[in-house]
């Protein structure tokens, strides 16, 4: 759990095809959010796979990993399709300009 440790930001893929999965992924992402070590590190979802039919949306992402909820740290979701490449570069931006302007995500 130490190889985080100074990291300035977190990027989270989720497979939005896997619904199982995010109970799991949930709590994962809680321990992460809560550790000291990544104390105001920003964070990027990316809600993957949205090529496919019957994806889940990056709304209901929002709401299953419940975002909303995480107030120490600046976070994004991204819906995007890592075959197309759609959605990565925006992603990408966003977090470039979330690590240079920190005070504003």
């Amino acid at each position: 759990a130490t190889y985080y440790v100074g990291a300035t930001a977190v990027v989270l893929v989720v497979d939005s095809m896997d619904r199982t999965r995010l109970p799991t992924l949930k709590q994962e992402l809680d321990a992460l959010v809560g550790s000291e070590a990544l104390a105001g590190a920003v964070l990027l979802v990316f809600a993957n796979k949205q090529d496919l039919a019957g994806a889940m949306t990056a709304v209901e992402i929002t709401e299953s990993l419940q975002l909303h909820g995480i107030k120490d740290h600046g976070w994004q979701i991204q819906a995007c399709s890592a075959t197309t490449g759609e959605g990565l570069y925006e992603g990408l931006d966003w977090l470039t300009h979330a690590l240079k302007n920190p005070a504003r995500t």
